[in-house]
């Protein structure tokens, strides 16, 4: 992930579930990004979020902008 990939968090949202946490990210990348960036760029947001100790999973959406 480079820096400047995200543009902005555009929402998110965590709850319970358990003991643990779920967390949901809508957050905001170039339009002119490919497919595979794209969906590189979710999955390292989402390794990333899912590395903070109480966090079970992570939902991640990206918006183009």
């Amino acid at each position: 992930m480079k820096s400047g990939d995200v543009k902005r968090i555009d929402e998110l949202r965590a709850h319970y579930v358990g003991n643990y946490i779920h967390v949901e990210a809508e957050i905001s990348a170039s339009k002119s990004m490919s497919t595979l960036e794209v969906h590189d760029l979710e999955e390292k947001v989402r390794s990333n979020i899912e590395e903070i100790l109480w966090v079970d999973r992570a939902f991640v959406h990206v918006n183009p902008d």
